[in-house]
């Protein structure tokens, strides 16, 4: 049945009546009939749990030691809009897919999003936000551990969980300015944007996740690359469909913040201060509850675990 609903020009593919969630029902869901949910989860209207498909009982839980990636795949395709003939044009940006199996859990996880708002170099934090949800949350991972997501064990969980803490943020009632994971990230006071809790997103490869503006790849773990930097965007990419869907529970326990321990005793250190330690590729992030807008003091943070294990969350 053709949808009632005329569309949107400002999103070219809602124009056709016949298209269920622009052609993607497997990312996407539509429950109004008027917009993919995850447009309004980028628009801010909907929060990301909003998005999370129909489950069956909880979702699994898995020890985050655990996560392995065990294939991946992609494929590109151009945006395509319906003009007011009612003809199919091909849009500006490039949407990829990326297909990969994770172990031992949650399986076979497919994503979509749109490759050119998540990598374009960007000049400041407002054009940042006007790239969406899916995209700051992408580069808020990569300036948080970028290369590690590839080439650290924990990479993947990593990623994950430091998704969960900005999920977290966003439901929980002690963080009144924020109630989404863009806004939690960079939130918009009257217009002006500024950075949240989360470091990370001052980052060079946050604002040039594709290295194109040469030296954004600096204390990159190893991600020197276009292709190596595109991967890790998918690797990005897949971590949040994991969160925003509620694929696995969440191992991080509730946390709203994270600290980089950047290998031995060093902690309250982000990424780009753990280079020139001889373990700096190697030891997890630590994962704690804050529950207050400004968390500053980690100095009670006490995680005297071998390297190679995953911190769990202080009680």
């Amino acid at each position: 049945m053709k949808d009632v609903w005329p569309g949107d020009y400002t999103r070219p593919l809602s124009l056709n009546g016949w298209l269920y969630t622009y052609a993607n029902p497997v990312n996407w869901v539509d429950p109004s009939g008027r917009n993919p949910c995850e447009d309004l989860v980028d628009e801010g209207v909907l929060p990301p749990s909003a998005c999370a498909p129909p489950t069956n009982g909880s979702p699994p839980s898995v020890n985050p030691n655990s996560l392995t990636v065990t294939s991946y795949s992609f494929s590109e395709s151009p945006t395509s809009y319906y003009d007011s003939c009612g003809n199919q044009q091909v849009g500006p940006d490039v949407l990829r897919t990326v297909t990969m199996s994770i172990s031992p859990q949650p399986g076979v996880v497919t994503f979509t999003y749109n490759k050119t708002q998540a990598t374009r170099w960007v000049l400041d934090y407002a054009d940042m936000y006007q790239t969406g949800e899916t995209s700051v949350a992408i580069r808020v991972v990569l300036g948080e551990i970028h290369g590690r997501i590839l080439t650290n064990i924990h990479g993947m969980a990593e990623a994950i969980g430091i998704l969960f803490t900005v999920q977290n943020r966003a439901l929980s009632p002690a963080y009144n300015r924020c109630s989404n994971i863009r806004d939690c990230i960079l939130y918009n006071t009257g217009g002006n944007i500024q950075v949240g809790g989360f470091k990370g997103i001052r980052s060079p490869r946050a604002f040039d996740p594709l290295c194109q503006n040469g030296d954004s790849c600096q204390n990159a773990y190893g991600v020197t690359r276009k292709d190596q930097a595109i991967k890790a965007v998918d690797y990005a990419a897949i971590a949040l469909k994991i969160v925003r869907n509620g694929l696995l529970a969440d191992f991080t326990q509730g946390a709203d913040s994270f600290v980089h321990r950047c290998g031995g005793n060093q902690y309250n250190q982000y990424s780009d201060n753990c280079k020139g330690n001889p373990n700096e590729s190697i030891g997890p992030l630590v994962f704690y509850k804050c529950n207050y807008e400004y968390c500053e003091d980690t100095a009670f943070i006490d995680c005297e675990i071998d390297e190679g294990v995953f911190c769990p969350v202080r009680p």
